[in-house]
């Protein structure tokens, strides 16, 4: 029976082997920017165990893989892992009892520990794709965040919602740089202006070059 999930502590070591696919390994991830990145990043909001969710499927990286790498020699997977992060210590017992009794003081505890979540792509690069991380800290007012909105996320039918703005790499072979921004600039104004679209990178792409 496949795998369905797994529970790490979170350290760099972890972190890299649960980005890394059989097209980019642990190494790789390694000397990768963004998982660099994300490793600092998390330490700083106080991350202290994650949950990698297998064969999740995101909806933007779907349409990223009918749009291209369906069609490549290559036998790319059309599923992903989900890397799901909390600021608590917890083990497997505590995990099972979060997800499988009635709401209690452990599920609101490790409901409010919750970070956000990491998709990561199975692919040679552009591994990171899209992320919801709570911000940092607003350290005594000095950062603000007002370009946010509220993200509701689903761990093996528990509720769970974070406050953020969703991000992701750039895959250069479908996409230029100005395509990421533009998707993330749409995950605001289509909570802003109800109604409006925010359409995934592939479209965004068609778009741009006038197919439809």
């Amino acid at each position: 029976m496949a795998e369905t999930y797994s529970l790490e502590q979170f350290t760099k070591e972890n972190l890299f082997k649960s980005l890394s696919n059989k097209y980019c390994d642990e190494e790789e991830m390694a000397r990768n920017d963004r998982a660099i990145f994300l490793f600092g990043y998390l330490t700083a909001i106080g991350a202290k165990t994650f949950v990698v969710e297998y064969d999740y499927t995101d909806g933007d990286y779907l349409e990223d893989f009918t749009s291209y790498y369906a069609r490549c020699f290559k036998d790319y997977r059309r599923r992903c892992k989900r890397l799901h992060f909390f600021g608590k210590d917890f083990d497997e017992a505590r995990f099972k009892a979060f997800i499988t009794k009635p709401p209690d003081e452990l599920f609101d505890e490790l409901s409010e520990s919750y970070l956000g979540f990491v998709v990561a792509r199975p692919l040679p690069s552009a591994v990171v794709g899209r992320t919801i991380l709570k911000t940092y800290p607003s350290d005594s007012s000095r950062r603000q965040y007002t370009v946010i909105r509220s993200y509701d996320a689903n761990l093996f039918g528990v509720p769970l919602t974070i406050e953020s703005l969703a991000f992701q790499e750039q895959d250069t072979v479908l996409a230029a740089c100005a395509t990421v921004a533009l998707w993330s600039a749409f995950q605001k104004t289509s909570s802003l202006f109800i109604g409006t679209p925010s359409p995934r990178p592939a479209e965004i792409t068609r778009i741009a070059n006038g197919v439809t």
